[in-house]
């Protein structure tokens, strides 16, 4: 898939509980066509270190080239029992999501499962 680097991407962003599941959605993702480039993982540090809406944990976010391609990334997230989704626009260069702000308010698809 290909996307322009000049306009803000959207971005959609699963928590999940370990970066082994982490891996089993990227890997599922790839199958489905989304390039390694377009997808990252990372994790987020403890409470108190960010905004209280979003919990400590591991991250996958994906580039999305079109709003009609979202729900298959949501299937995987929701496959691999995602405990929050959200969605966001931003830059994104050389497979990563260059401006995420951690302390942002998230635009929840599905809130924090507690």
């Amino acid at each position: 898939m290909s996307f322009s680097m000049t306009q803000p991407s959207a971005i959609l962003v699963g928590q999940f509980d370990d970066f082994e599941t982490a891996q089993a959605v990227s890997s599922e993702l790839q199958s489905a066509g989304y390039r390694p480039q377009d997808i990252e993982q990372f994790a987020l540090n403890a409470p108190g270190q960010h905004a209280p809406e979003r919990p400590a944990g591991v991250r996958v976010a994906v580039r999305v080239p079109a709003a009609q391609l979202q729900g298959r990334v949501l299937g995987v997230f929701n496959r691999h029992a995602a405990r929050s989704i959200e969605e966001a626009r931003g830059t994104w260069q050389e497979g990563q999501w260059r401006d995420f702000d951690p302390v942002s308010v998230p635009h929840w698809i599905m809130p924090p499962q507690r």
